[in-house]
């Protein structure tokens, strides 16, 4: 099942008479409107996805990002009567294979599907004179903490806050550096020389791994499973603690986050118990929209955590 992208120029409604234009509209949310009325059907979880059941129970999945639109699904000759219907109602269309969308770069064989981020990261390390540099085997130092005032001089705000934004929008298809670039991103607006060098790491270990991504391979299992952590109490400001999950699905992983947590743990077995309430929250998410595209999760859905607490 491959996808397909295509681009839409917006309609421009422009006043006539001395009469105020009307409000523009995306052409693709009105088209999908029409589509609605045909049988297609609205995600209750993500407004923006819509699902038309074609024949056999094979369907139709349209997914909509301002004027883009991604088109994927079995039955082929929906999809091409969707395109054509789109290139009739639209001008200056352009469907094709997805190869590169949002910064992301994808390669769709008939075995699998693979999002990457090459070109980006080449384009970071050159941006940042890091090119050259000598790799490394990981993106942070094991029990590394860092604090606000480490007196170590400050460090050039705009280069550094270049870094963690190129660096957060990397990790779109790198989980293996959320952690470290959410860590970082606390000192934005007053980072020391030992951030900056902790930032220039995970450059270094991003130039050792350009290649990373997710591959997303055939399956017969589709089923949805979690996993948390959290890291206690790392920040040295004020104690709070960082949550993170990752899920997978089939034989990839797809949605993934680092986020400091808003209370202090009082203990491990505390902030055990707020990392899994995060990703439970998540995983309410995923099934819905994964019901919405036909994959129902018979059961509830596995969420392994570290539970070794001893707080």
């Amino acid at each position: 099942m491959k996808v397909d992208l295509g681009a839409f120029d917006l309609w421009e409604m422009v006043g006539v008479g001395g009469h105020p234009p009307k409000q523009r509209q995306n052409p693709t949310i009105a088209q999908m409107k029409q589509h609605s009325e045909e049988g297609a059907m609205r995600s209750e979880g993500e407004p923006t996805l819509y699902t038309k059941t074609i024949v056999d129970d094979e369907e139709l999945i349209v997914s909509i990002y301002v004027d883009d639109i991604l088109v994927t699904g079995l039955a082929n000759n929906s999809m091409v009567e969707f395109k054509e219907n789109m290139m009739r109602e639209f001008e200056k269309t352009n469907l094709r294979l997805m190869t590169y969308f949002l910064g992301l770069e994808f390669i769709q064989t008939n075995d699998y599907i693979m999002l990457h981020q090459r070109k980006y990261a080449l384009e970071l390390l050159k941006r940042f004179k890091m090119e050259n540099c000598k790799s490394i085997n990981n993106p942070i130092a094991t029990n590394l903490k860092l604090s606000s005032s480490d007196n170590e001089g400050l460090a050039d705000p705009s280069l550094f806050r270049s870094v963690i934004r190129s660096s957060l929008y990397l990790s779109s298809s790198r989980p293996d550096i959320m952690f470290s670039t959410n860590l970082l991103s606390r000192f934005m607006h007053n980072p020391s020389m030992a951030h900056l060098a902790v930032a220039k790491r995970v450059l270094r270990y991003v130039k050792g791994n350009a290649n990373y991504g997710i591959k997303y391979g055939k399956t017969c299992s589709y089923h949805l499973c979690g996993y948390s952590d959290n890291d206690w109490a790392r920040n040295l400001d004020d104690s709070k603690s960082t949550s993170g999950f990752v899920f997978s699905f089939g034989n990839g992983v797809f949605p993934w986050n680092s986020k400091k947590q808003e209370v202090v743990a009082q203990s491990t077995t505390d902030v055990e118990y707020i990392s899994v309430a995060m990703a439970t929250n998540h995983a309410v998410w995923l099934r819905k929209t994964l019901l919405d595209l036909g994959f129902v999760q018979e059961g509830p859905t596995d969420l392994w955590v570290d539970n070794s607490s001893h707080g």
